[in-house]
Order: C-alpha cells, then sequence, then structure tokens
C-alpha cells in the first residue's frame, strides 16, 4: 500500500491534458505542459525528433501493435519503424481499436480480437531475453499487416511493400473517378455541411476504445446527402490498396476565408446497398508543405510542421494536398471505390475555433486525382 500511495503522489504533479487542449488554437508551437516544477513544450511530447534519436542510439528492441482504426496510431508506428529499422523493431497492424481491445472489418461477424498478441510478446521476450528466437523469426518479415477486405496476414519488409505502384483516378464533372484527367476548365460547386459525422464510434474516439466499444462506422451511405462524392465505374478485379493514399484537388472558397477539409476513402457495396468507411485525412487548409517523400504510399509523402511561421492564410484558389492515414485494403471486383468530401465531423472534431468558414467550395477539375498505392 505504501508503494502505491507513493505512486500516486508521485503522479499528482504529472501535467493536466484537459488544460493543454484548452491551449489549443490550430498551432502547437507555443502551448506548453507543465510537468511537476518544468515547464515543457508539447511539441517535445511523444515521440519527439530527441527521443526518436535515443531510441536509435539506445541498444532497446522494440515490438509495436498498432490498429488501422486507433487514431492515427499506424502512420506513428510507421514513423519509429523507418527510425529504428527492421534490425531493432517489430511491427504489426490489425484492424483493431486502441490497445487492439476490438477488431472490425466490413466481413467480420464479430469484433472480439482473435489475434494472440500476448504468444507474439512471449516470442519476442523469449528471443530478445533468452536467445530463442525460433519463434518469432517463423513469422518471415518485420512487418506483419492484416489486409481488409481479403481478411488475411501478409508479412513484408516494410510497410507499404517496395512493389507498390500508384494508381491515379482523376475527378470529373459527372461526380466520377476516371482514368484520364479532365482536360475542360470544369468545377463542382458544393454547399458545405455543419452536420456531416463519421459517427460516435469512430477511429478518434479514444474513450469509447478504453470502454471496449468496438470502431463501426455507420453505412455511409446515409451521409451521402450532405458529401461531395466522387465514384468509380464497378471494378472489374480487385484493387489491393496498401500504404497512404494520395488527393491533390484545387479549391475556392466562398462566402468565408477558411476551410477545414475532410477525404475519405470508401468501399461502395452495391448488392449490399452499404458504402464502407476505408480511411481518411483531415487538414485546415493553409498550412505548407515542409518536406515530402516520394516512396509509393509513403506514411510521410506529406509533412507538414502546423507551425504559424508556415501557414498562409488562404487567399483565391489553393491546391489541397492531402495524405490519407495508412491502411491496407482490398476493394473486391464490382465494388466501386468512392472518394468524398466533407466540411465537419461534428461527433469527433471542433473547428468552433476557426472562424469565418466558407459556406459553399468550388472544386476545380484540372488535375484533381486520387492516387492509390497498390500491389499488382
Amino acid at each position: 500500500r505504501g508503494r502505491v500511495a507513493a505512486a500516486l503522489e508521485e503522479h499528482d504533479a504529472n501535467w493536466n491534458m484537459i488544460e493543454v487542449l484548452e491551449q489549443f488554437d490550430g498551432f502547437v508551437n507555443h502551448i506548453t505542459v507543465q510537468d511537476g516544477n518544468k515547464s515543457i513544450p508539447a511539441s517535445n511530447l511523444g515521440l519527439s525528433s530527441e527521443v526518436l534519436a535515443n531510441l536509435v542510439k539506445s541498444k532497446t528492441f522494440i515490438s509495436v501493435f498498432s490498429g488501422y482504426w486507433d487514431h492515427a496510431s499506424v502512420r506513428a508506428s510507421l514513423r519509429l519503424y523507418h527510425a529504428l529499422g527492421p534490425k531493432k523493431m517489430r511491427l504489426t497492424v490489425g484492424p483493431w481499436s486502441h490497445g487492439a481491445l476490438t477488431c472490425s472489418t466490413p466481413h467480420s461477424p464479430g469484433h472480439t480480437t482473435k489475434y494472440p498478441v500476448s504468444h507474439d510478446l512471449l516470442h519476442f521476450f523469449d528471443c530478445h531475453l533468452k536467445d530463442d528466437c525460433a519463434q518469432l523469426n517463423a513469422r518471415q518479415g518485420p512487418v506483419q499487416y492484416y489486409e481488409v477486405g481479403e481478411d488475411r496476414w501478409r508479412t513484408a519488409e516494410d510497410f507499404p511493400p517496395p512493389s507498390s505502384q500508384w494508381l491515379s483516378y482523376y475527378l470529373s464533372a459527372m461526380h466520377g473517378l476516371v482514368e484520364s484527367a479532365e482536360k475542360s476548365a470544369a468545377s463542382v460547386l458544393h454547399r458545405v455541411s455543419t452536420e456531416t459525422s463519421t459517427g460516435t464510434t469512430s477511429r478518434w474516439n479514444l474513450v469509447r476504445h478504453i470502454m471496449r466499444y468496438p470502431v463501426a462506422y455507420p453505412n455511409r451511405l446515409e451521409e451521402s446527402d450532405k458529401l461531395l462524392a466522387f465514384n468509380s465505374q464497378p471494378l472489374t478485379s480487385a484493387i489491393r490498396v496498401v500504404g497512404s493514399p494520395l488527393v491533390n484537388i484545387t479549391l475556392e472558397l466562398q462566402a468565408g476565408e477558411n476551410a477545414v477539409v475532410f477525404a475519405y476513402l470508401e468501399d461502395v457495396d452495391p448488392l449490399a446497398t452499404r458504402i464502407h468507411y476505408v480511411t481518411e485525412a483531415v487538414m485546415r487548409i493553409g498550412h505548407g508543405i515542409t518536406a515530402r517523400n516520394p516512396t509509393v504510399g509513403a506514411w510521410d509523402s506529406i509533412t507538414r510542421s502546423y507551425e504559424p511561421e508556415d501557414f498562409s492564410a488562404p487567399s483565391g484558389r489553393e491546391i489541397v494536398e492531402l495524405s490519407l492515414e495508412p491502411i491496407a485494403y482490398t476493394f473486391a471486383p464490382g465494388h466501386q471505390i468512392r472518394l468524398s468530401f466533407a466540411g465537419a465531423d461534428v461527433d469527433n472534431f471542433d473547428i468552433s475555433h476557426f472562424k469565418n468558414l466558407a459556406s459553399t467550395w468550388t472544386i476545380h477539375f484540372q488535375e484533381a486525382v486520387l492516387k492509390l498505392p497498390v500491389l499488382r
């Protein structure tokens, strides 16, 4: 009891997350946390450059379990993996919520995680503490990932695998995703709904994750009237998307000078009259790109600092480039790929502190493109 009391007393001086969140106004550079007697910039928390550098120098071996539906944890896990490399880290990515507490795929009959996480951890410790690596090495690759849709595990040296290629779909005036870019100066007008939502059991609702609520997106068909959506033709063969898709559009704002853009990749199942959520990106326009990675499907294809010095207030037409959260997903033959846009997600993001949000958008189609990292 004495040790527990001492531990609780020690944690009394920890920083308060609520107080930190109340400081947020769209930038992170000025936010500080009070940790005991120390004042720490929020940018130094988590996987900061300093933490990564120390891990690289250390003799620490790491086994990471990450979930597609756990916030943006796959992106963070890949950042750690690419810093440490396959000799120091094993990565397992599944269709999980936070802590692999629940599992969700469009075709799974339930949400109970069946993957033996504890067995993997046991094999990891056997390898590094007992020099017994037979079970750990049996999986043939430092990266193991679950392919949603095909519903099977795969192994690789990296995520996405080096053999990935870009498959481009261009947005068209007929609300389609087509193989050739629009040559005319066509555009589409979209009145932004402030009521769009991905539901309360989304990847972003960590409290529900901890309470073991599964991440269960509602039928996206129900939101269609509020979204600006573009559909491909029915697929003649399966398409395996592995990595971070990219979206590039030219956006013009009317009746406002600000915008938060939500982009969703979705799977249209015509026989089930259902549209499945696949992955997404969200960004307040104006944040400049500070670095690029040309690797197909890379988690860091686009990097932004979210610092004031790299922000430019929107004016006129804006080129909006988005990197969607990493995913491995197979679109079945007969299904359609859908890309949809929204200006809000009311159940998951409070954007009320962004003033003068535009009520109308115009998307111009020249060079408007969805790029999917695919394995053929």
